[in-house]
């Protein structure tokens, strides 16, 4: 079955990770402080090494303009909260976003999402 789904660039990862709540179980912030650090990773990718890449994201300046950016605006706590959060959930590795999330970047204006369920029946 295909879901057309039409999106901006700026809320694509939103969507992404919203479509993948029932694998990832995300919580509705987490998957706003996700979907900003998805976004700066998918602009910024290529630019730099992956693991200079990770530590730029996830700088002070960087964590403190994604936190201002979110509405409502998010404490210091409360985001470290969450970014220990994507970690334990691994979305995040280390400073790195985790390859599995972002293992191709959309090219052009569309981009394909498939998932498969493997299911197991039990009596």
């Amino acid at each position: 079955m295909t879901i057309p789904i039409n999106v901006e660039k700026k809320k694509f990862f939103e969507v992404y990770l919203t479509c993948l709540h029932p694998v990832l179980k995300l919580k509705e912030r987490e998957i706003e402080v996700a979907s900003i650090i998805l976004l700066l990773h998918f602009n910024n990718y290529g630019k730099m090494e992956e693991n200079k890449l990770g530590d730029f994201l996830l700088s002070a300046d960087m964590r403190k303009k994604i936190r201002n950016y979110l509405e409502p605006k998010m404490s210091e706590a409360n985001f470290n909260n969450h970014i220990f959060q994507l970690r334990k959930k691994k979305i995040l590795i280390g400073n790195n976003v985790n390859p599995s999330i972002v293992d191709k970047y959309p090219k052009g204006s569309s981009k394909k999402i498939v998932l498969t369920y493997d299911i197991n029946f039990v009596d």
